[in-house]
């Protein structure tokens, strides 16, 4: 009897998908995968003026935190949102048209490597612009729920998973994540590599730097005025959508365009407006 039991919970056991092994001088906890960045067909519409960090303590210097800590849930949100109508968050109102969602992630903070963020739960949201580049890319499934598009149906993020966030602060909702892309960690490092347009200034050698090592330099840094963190912060208290909220795409404003890259997909540029494409284009009159 007592053989046959072990044997059945043996079994069982195998059937079940074990959370990955975290190395001992890592944070400690299973870590959540990683997206990465598509950078579509190569070219650059605007290259990145700022500059590379020298060492560890210039890149911590990026930001107003760098945190680690276990997801808790992770959601799509079309609220706070922003337009280029109407920069400035909406809250109540809900938008004229269609939205492109913020992600929202429920964090427990365990780790604090720079700045001054309490432990516990935050919320840490990554705005529209940027979700719309991450590969596997969120989406909402008809079910209302939260999937991603990876052909192996790998989950970026979900409960449970500990990631490490370099954040910028955004008052009354929490803290954003702007110009950069979340870590994971084990013995070292793991970050996905800066895109090649160089919008994630990163010194060399932070992916695969020691945790020990990163941990040290987190406690012995100074803080100093960045042009980096200033930039973001322009980011955060100027272009919404690029930092933390929804960008909602107004049926009732026509933005302005000098060129078709101006212009959103099914639209075109006619007299310096974005006005609906027509197909097949009409002939000339």
């Amino acid at each position: 009897m007592t053989i046959q039991r072990i044997f059945v919970v043996s079994l069982a056991a195998a059937c079940v998908d074990l959370p990955p092994v975290i190395e001992p001088d890592g944070p400690g906890y299973p870590k959540a995968a990683l997206t990465r960045v598509a950078v579509g067909d190569g070219l650059c519409t605007e290259q990145s003026t700022d500059p590379t960090p020298k060492d560890l303590c210039e890149w911590f210097g990026g930001f107003d935190a760098v945190i680690g800590g276990v997801i808790r849930s992770v959601r799509l949100v079309d609220r706070p949102h922003a337009s280029l109508a109407t920069p400035d968050p909406i809250d109540d109102a809900p938008c004229a048209g269609s939205v492109s969602r913020a992600l929202e992630l429920q964090v427990d903070v365990t780790h604090v490597y720079v700045g001054d963020v309490p432990l516990g739960r935050t919320t840490v949201l990554i705005g529209s612009s940027q979700v719309e580049q991450m590969t596997p890319h969120p989406f909402q499934n008809e079910g209302g729920s939260l999937s991603w598009d990876s052909a192996k149906g790998e989950t970026a993020y979900h409960s449970g998973t500990w990631v490490g966030l370099p954040v910028m602060r955004v008052a009354g909702r929490g803290y954003a994540v702007v110009s950069e892309l979340p870590f994971t960690a084990g013995t070292a490092l793991d970050v996905r590599d800066a895109n090649h347009c160089g919008s994630y200034p990163r010194p060399t050698n932070l992916n695969g730097l020691s945790y020990l090592d990163f941990v040290a330099a987190a406690s012995t840094c100074a803080p100093e005025p960045s042009l980096v963190r200033e930039r973001r912060r322009q980011v955060v208290d100027g272009f919404p959508q690029y930092a933390y909220a929804a960008n909602c795409h107004a049926v009732t404003y026509v933005p302005e365009c000098v060129v078709e890259e101006d212009c959103s997909n099914g639209t075109t540029c006619v007299d310096s407006e974005c006005v609906q494409e027509t197909s097949p284009p009409g002939p000339p009159g």
